[in-house]
């Protein structure tokens, strides 16, 4: 099974992780928060830190520059302290792949 295409993207700076190990992970924990459901934003960004390095203010500032992109992709809405879970990526398997090509 083949990951969303989202995941490939981005350049994140300062990571102790792969771009992609990185979104994977986030993708991972917004599956795990369920689509249409609400998260605090702090519980979220409490996950993503520690795949960062950098002082506080760096590790925010790239959160914020991950969760923007996840905006601009659809996939959550921010709301002051919240985080809605808008949709989820799709992720797709070989058969699949396969059928498109045809």
């Amino acid at each position: 099974m083949d990951v969303p295409v989202w995941v490939h993207g981005g350049n994140t700076f300062g990571l102790k992780v792969p771009n992609w190990y990185w979104r994977l992970i986030t993708i991972l924990f917004l599956e795990k928060i369920g689509q249409q459901n609400v998260v605090k934003k702090t519980e979220l960004t409490v996950k993503l830190i520690p795949f960062l390095l950098g002082d506080n203010t760096f590790k925010r500032q790239q959160i914020a520059e991950l969760y923007h992109d996840l905006e601009v992709h659809d996939y959550i809405l921010q709301q002051e302290n919240y985080i809605l879970v808008r949709r989820l990526p799709q992720w797709k398997n070989a058969r699949q792949q396969s059928i498109v090509k045809i």
